[in-house]
């Protein structure tokens, strides 16, 4: 009895600093997240979430889906729609409007869990703020553009020379 005792209190406490350890990971952690369960309300949302949409935790921890902003449900119900199991996990990216109305790019990866019967558990979603990345690639691409026509557009000879003023190539049609 008092071994059967003891394992219940030691997995009891295992059980609690998993959680504790997933809650800080999911607290401290730049990107957003959300968690679903199977019956689409909200089991987890953190503070990366609560910072882009303004949305508070406490208020949003226990809704159903349809309670969320649309925007939100439109977000999280295009990629569950008929989802099978060769389908569990999806990439994907969406515009996010953040509090104060910027739009942001957000790249979403989604994971279904189910139980050992095949049914859906609950839900994971994990969104990479890409805006950043995405308005430098336009600036290179622009950049890249430029640089072509500015190439293309001298007729016979064109020197390279670096910040300092000395000669590093040429390229002669």
């Amino acid at each position: 009895v008092i071994t059967l005792v003891y394992h219940s209190i030691y997995n009891s406490r295992r059980q609690q600093e998993s959680n504790e350890f997933s809650a800080v990971i999911l607290d401290t952690s730049a990107a957003l997240m959300i968690a679903l369960d199977s019956s689409g309300r909200v089991l987890r949302f953190n503070q990366a979430f609560e910072g882009m949409t303004g949305l508070k935790a406490a208020t949003v921890i226990g809704k159903p889906l349809r309670k969320l902003p649309k925007e939100l449900q439109d977000i999280l119900t295009m990629r569950s729609e008929g989802t099978t199991h060769f389908h569990d996990t999806s990439y994907f990216e969406t515009v996010l409007s953040a509090r104060g109305g910027s739009q942001h790019n957000i790249a979403w990866s989604r994971k279904v869990m189910r139980d050992e019967k095949g049914e859906r558990k609950w839900e994971a979603w994990i969104g990479i703020d890409v805006t950043e990345r995405k308005r430098i690639e336009m600036a290179l691409q622009q950049s890249e553009m430029k640089n072509t026509t500015i190439l293309h557009a001298v007729p016979d000879l064109l020197f390279r020379i670096n910040g300092e003023g000395r000669y590093i190539d040429s390229l002669a049609n």
